[in-house]
């Protein structure tokens, strides 16, 4: 008995990654108001990712881009306020809209009245941070994901649930964290 493992298969993609912060002390927006005030934005666009699971045939390529875990558009925007010890943060992950199957068969691609709603819609998640520097070696931090309690979509393969793809959306709620920091 003879075992051989090949790999035969190829992946190609193409989009583009965006990453821009700006800071800037508040004096200079509005006079005598302290502070420094960060503004971020990380963006990403998959235009294609695609898998052939044999390189030598066309029919076995697979479309991953805009399905579930794979959104085409994913964001991540924020904005800190920064004074003397005490840095106050915000940030909103946009995830696009994806189809609700983890992958689409190009040679055979569902039919289009396969699903009543296929997409999960886009979705919005807000954090929030207060982060405390006490001293040079010590930093606490308070958090609180998913601020506004954004439920991930709810239809399609326990897409809820985080399965096939989907944990890319908190799925548990909203949620608390205390973190202290110590470098030594």
């Amino acid at each position: 008995m003879a075992a051989t493992q090949l790999n035969v298969g190829r992946y190609s993609t193409s989009g583009f990654d965006l990453n821009t912060s700006y800071a800037f002390a508040l004096d200079s927006v509005v006079p005598s108001v302290p502070g420094r005030v960060t503004l971020g934005l990380t963006a990403t666009y998959l235009d294609k990712l695609r898998q052939l699971t044999d390189a030598t045939n066309p029919k076995t390529e697979l479309q991953f881009e805009g399905t579930l875990g794979v959104p085409k558009w994913n964001m991540l925007g924020s904005v800190s306020y920064a004074l003397d010890n005490v840095v106050v943060s915000w940030r909103a992950h946009f995830l696009g809209s994806t189809f609700i199957e983890g992958s689409i068969s190009k040679s055979a691609p569902p039919p289009p009245d396969a699903y009543d709603m296929p997409n999960t819609g886009a979705k919005v998640f807000n954090d929030v941070s207060i982060d405390y520097l006490y001293s040079d070696d010590i930093d606490i931090r308070l958090n609180v994901d998913n601020l506004f309690n954004a439920l991930p979509p709810t239809r399609g393969n326990n897409i809820h649930q985080g399965i096939n793809g989907a944990s890319i959306y908190p799925n548990l709620g909203t949620t608390f964290g205390l973190t202290l920091i110590n470098r030594f």
